[in-house]
């Protein structure tokens, strides 16, 4: 054992000292390796925790999530309606432990002031259908979620308890004040337990529809979300199919509100995740692509650093080291060239790590269950691709030192091999194809990006604020109508009265915000002599508005007339078309003095009459299907929680303190939920193209610089080994600029070369990322063709430089040496 463990130190010295023979070239090999590394371990950590990362729920496998998917749009996905709850929780075969539920935004009263929190709004039973146990008290009962029962109950987050009640061990029984009522704390979640997203509490779904004096019967009102457990030895597809029968008949029975939608399964961390999964995967790939580039360019290195220690290799052999203890020497040396990198690798991934937060911004509303570390399965990952660089980057010197004659070697000196030029060529081929798929990929989405970034939203976004209220005073119907049109009709006129505010306007639809960026399916019918004249069906979007408010978004008017203070509750309702609902409502003439009414599952709201029509918005960047907008002034339907739309002179930034007192001043327990600029929120939208199109972009780049330095390490390894040859030529009359030419028309062939196979591939590559494009094909010709410009100039610039020194030697001084 002593014996062994002195070979190996003696060994690990050796390799050592070899390597710090070169401190530069030792530097710059672990440099190289530590990006790779670094980059691949921080990505990995990502993939792993959204998609790998053991799911927090009891037998996560039997988890799924019920949605309703419309016929005609099946890849739609909308909520689930308590009646079709019920009917699922008792007839399904298939599932068990079915439970309801939805979010809602409230105000938490503590000590007189308002701090808006999420709420889930949930059906008993939820936590033991994940499987977790509180921490202290009980889930709700069964009799206190259904009509008359006592359902003024809450459960808090464990982070709501330690934060706004310092843990109080007494918590249970206490009653808080929300702006949906007092509720009586029954129980206390286990530490990081948020489902659905971020909830800071829970309560019952019939506290909430006791508030709003809503029925349980209301099966058109799809707001819900169901969770179940597939039953033991059950399949997802006869869940599916199960589920489909059910629907089915529904639509017979309850033809009026089912007709057009049947109900789907899915396995909850699919529809959690199905977003990200693309993104990641793809950067995954890119950082893959990064090792090998790196690993190909370390090969080069080390194939030039062993080509000149061919002749110490031969002296060793003479002296009695055997060929194998050379092996034994490089894969040492290699293995600590790989060690060094992925500890600074490590280290390089903890800080990538630490710029997520800035990457991934809080509107993503990340499942709760989803971070990023370095924890023992990322390290062991860190672990497999150390060695597997080792193998890789390590095996072609090794090779080609295995089948070195070093006699002749001794006897003849180190001239450098052609093969080994041709080796290493062969090689920069290889990391300029690898780069041409990563910029076309890269260039792919940004081109994307810009075409998003460059849609005209239909509005007027910059100089905008927006805040979010949500002022919910108890009581009927018509209570809170009245109670939510003083109290923003009051907010407006505060907000307006602070010098430099232009416009406020009010609204229960702001564009490019979570709520309002799907468009369900809309049936909209326009009143004939008698019966209805013509009807249309597709996405849509029904926004209520206080007057202002088209002025502070700055959409246009084109006709007729904005909503103002004469449209009341009690007067004829009104209603404000978009220029393409007016066009496909009333074709060919004017809309304006026409009735018009939603009618959608049966429930057909009362008729309005057209007093105007506005431009066209758009609710998200990425929209592929044209819906239409109608607007409802809030004075006559429901407006219990909306945003609030200031057009501001100059920076809104400066305005923010100011807002913040105006709405205070209306009412001290109506919190503002958040506050942001119109360009932030529409920025946000688009987090992902632009947070992961950037990194790929990243990833291109570091492989363009990685290939430009192994082009010119091959290129200035040439000039060194054909230095007897251009002094020759030279002698013989070639001219400077005919070297300097030579040499650098090898390094672009070698380019072009990579650059076409590299594109070759990517043609079929890119197919892949067609549904993260848009407005840009998979093959756009202008992102290839710029892609193989990039490659070839970049490929010159790095042959230039052993171009120059060709072109510099003295031929004199190479003859006579």
């Amino acid at each position: 054992m002593i014996t062994f463990l002195e070979a190996v130190w003696r060994e690990l010295r050796f390799a050592m000292r070899a390597l710090l023979r070169a401190p530069l070239a030792t530097a710059v090999m672990i440099a190289i390796l530590a990006a790779g590394i670094g980059l691949n371990t921080a990505v990995y950590s990502v993939l792993y925790g959204i998609l790998l990362r053991p799911y927090p729920y009891a037998s996560p496998e039997r988890i799924v999530r019920i949605a309703s998917a419309p016929i005609k749009d099946p890849g739609n996905r909308v909520g689930v309606s308590l009646p079709d709850f019920e009917d699922f929780r008792h007839d399904a075969r298939t599932l068990q432990d079915l439970s309801a539920w939805s979010t809602e935004r409230i105000n938490l009263i503590d000590d007189g002031v308002a701090v808006p929190v999420d709420a889930g709004v949930i059906s008993p039973g939820l936590f033991a259908t994940l499987g977790v146990k509180l921490l202290i008290g009980r889930e709700f009962l069964p009799q206190e979620d259904i009509p008359g029962g006592d359902s003024n109950k809450v459960i808090l987050s464990h982070a709501l308890w330690e934060k706004r009640f310092n843990r109080d061990a007494g918590i249970l029984g206490r009653v808080i004040r929300t702006s949906l009522g007092s509720f009586s704390v029954v129980g206390v979640a286990s530490p990081g337990f948020l489902f659905p997203r971020d909830s800071a509490l829970w309560i019952p779904i019939e506290s909430e529809l006791r508030t709003r004096n809503e029925s349980r019967q209301m099966r058109f009102y799809r707001r819900y979300r169901v969770v179940a457990r597939l039953r033991e030895r059950a399949s997802l597809s006869a869940a599916q199919d199960d589920l489909r029968q059910i629907g089915t008949r529904l639509q017979r029975e309850q033809a009026v509100t089912n007709r057009d939608i049947l109900p789907v399964v899915e396995p909850l961390r699919t529809v959690e995740t199905s977003e990200m999964r693309p993104y990641v995967l793809l950067l995954m790939a890119g950082a893959g692509l990064v090792l090998l580039v790196c690993c190909t360019n370390l090969a080069n290195l080390l194939l030039a650093r062993s080509s000149a220690r061919e002749r110490e290799f031969a002296v060793r052999a003479a002296m009695g080291a055997g060929r194998k203890r050379l092996l034994i020497q490089l894969l040492t040396e290699h293995s600590l060239l790989a060690i060094a990198g992925a500890l600074l690798g490590v280290a390089l991934a903890s800080s990538l790590l630490g710029a997520l937060p800035r990457i991934i911004p809080g509107p993503a509303e990340l499942p709760f269950w989803m971070h990023f570390d370095l924890d023992r399965n990322v390290l062991a990952f860190t672990c497999a691709v150390t060695i597997g660089t080792i193998a890789a980057f390590g095996l072609v010197p090794l090779l080609k030192s295995a089948r070195t004659d070093l006699e002749s070697l001794l006897r003849d000196g180190s001239r450098g091999s052609h093969a080994t030029s041709r080796l290493r060529r062969g090689l920069i081929v290889g990391e300029v194809a690898l780069s041409a798929i990563l910029l076309v990929c890269a260039g792919l989405l940004l081109k994307s990006l810009n075409r998003l970034e460059s849609v005209d939203p239909g509005f007027q976004p910059h100089n905008v604020l927006a805040i979010q209220l949500s002022p919910f005073k108890p009581g009927s119907a018509q209570q809170r109508i009245e109670a939510a049109t003083t109290y923003f009709r009051n907010v407006i006129a505060t907000i307006g009265q602070v010098p430099g505010v232009v416009a406020v306007g009010a609204t229960d639809g702001l564009p490019y915000t979570p709520d309002s960026a799907d468009r369900p399916s809309y049936n909209m019918e326009v009143q004939g002599a008698g019966s209805v004249e013509r009807a249309y069906r597709g996405p849509g979007s029904v926004i209520d508005i206080t007057p202002q408010y088209f002025e502070a978004m700055g959409i246009p008017l084109r006709e007729g007339r904005a909503f103002n203070e004469q449209d009341r509750s009690t007067s004829e309702r009104v209603i404000i078309l978009s220029e393409r609902a007016a066009r496909f409502l009333f074709p060919g003439r004017s809309p304006i003095g026409g009735q018009v009414r939603h009618n959608t599952n049966g429930m057909a709201d009362p008729w309005s009459r057209v007093v105007g029509v506005v431009g066209n918005v758009r609710y998200k960047a990425d929209e592929t299907s044209e819906g239409i907008e109608m607007y409802y002034p809030s004075s006559q339907w429901e407006f219990e929680s909306a945003y609030v739309a200031i057009r501001v002179q100059g920076s809104p930034a400066g305005f923010e303190n100011a807002i913040r007192q105006a709405v205070s001043s209306v009412d001290v327990e109506t919190g503002i939920d958040e506050m942001k600029t119109m360009d932030a929120l529409m920025n946000e939208t688009l987090w992902q193209q632009r947070s992961w199109g950037f990194v790929l972009a990243a990833f291109a780049a570091t492989t363009l610089l990685l290939a430009a330095v192994g082009l010119y390490g091959v290129m200035a390894y040439s000039v060194a080994l054909r230095r007897t040859e251009i002094g020759i030529r030279a002698a013989l009359g070639a001219t400077p600029k005919t070297l300097f030419g030579e040499v650098t028309r090898e390094g672009v062939y070698l380019a072009a070369a990579g650059a076409a196979v590299g594109l070759l591939v990517a043609l079929g590559v890119t197919r892949l990322l067609r549904t993260m494009l848009y407005g840009v094909p998979p093959g756009d010709p202008v992102t290839f063709l710029l892609a193989a410009l990039v490659l070839v100039a970049v490929a010159a610039v790095a042959s230039a430089l052993p171009g120059m020194r060709a072109a510099s030697m003295d031929p004199v001084k190479i003859l006579r040496n």
